[in-house]
């Protein structure tokens, strides 16, 4: 069977597998898992199921597997909060457009090393989990990144600059005012010189 870990305690040892056809959740402890390692919230595993006396129905040969293909979904970040390091994926499924939350830490890291930083418009892969009860994308991917805006969209897309107008300045006594028009320059240089006086 596949199903995806619901929780689990470390401290403790034990958690919970959901299985999503039927939604039945089966418990499972860490002496079922192989390398007894700590399976982490949201993750993908397949099992066999065994009956155990006051636990009922438990997940028994437990191991770590990718995400089924039939539960992977595609979908775009509509929004990200890079100061608070939440957003939203839109995503289609079952012929209706949905929308989920996402955390920075819900991304994959690869070879340890923190994820890019998502941008309004990248196309991603994931698989929907549960945190706190309530449904988020987990395990996301970055498929493509948005492209880039031709010379004429970032233009169109830019904030109108702001014009700045010179003041007007005043007008100056220039040897072509209209009382001087009609002179010589030496007549004016006379005047201006009988001005000065």
């Amino acid at each position: 069977m596949e199903g995806q870990v619901k929780f689990f305690i470390t401290e403790n040892a034990w958690g919970l597998i959901r299985e999503p056809e039927t939604n039945r959740e089966f418990h499972v402890h860490i002496s079922d898992v192989a390398g007894r390692i700590a399976l982490e919230r949201n993750s993908w595993v397949q099992f066999d199921l065994a009956s155990r006396k006051g636990k009922g129905t438990s997940a028994i040969n437990v191991f770590p597997i990718d995400c089924p293909p039939k539960y992977l979904l595609r979908g775009t970040v509509i929004r990200f909060v890079e100061e608070k390091g939440f957003g939203f994926i839109k995503y289609k499924n079952g012929g209706h457009i949905h929308s989920v939350f996402f955390h920075i830490k819900d991304f994959l890291l690869v070879d340890g090393v923190e994820p890019v930083v998502p941008v309004v418009g990248a196309e991603v892969s994931f698989f929907l989990g549960q945190k706190f009860n309530q449904q988020i994308a987990a395990q996301i991917w970055i498929e493509q990144w948005p492209a880039e805006p031709t010379i004429e969209e970032a233009f169109l897309q830019a904030p109108e600059l702001p014009v700045e107008v010179p003041e007007t300045v005043a007008e100056s006594k220039s040897v072509l005012s209209p009382a001087t028009r009609n002179l010589t320059l030496l007549e004016i240089r006379q005047r201006r010189k009988q001005e000065m006086l």
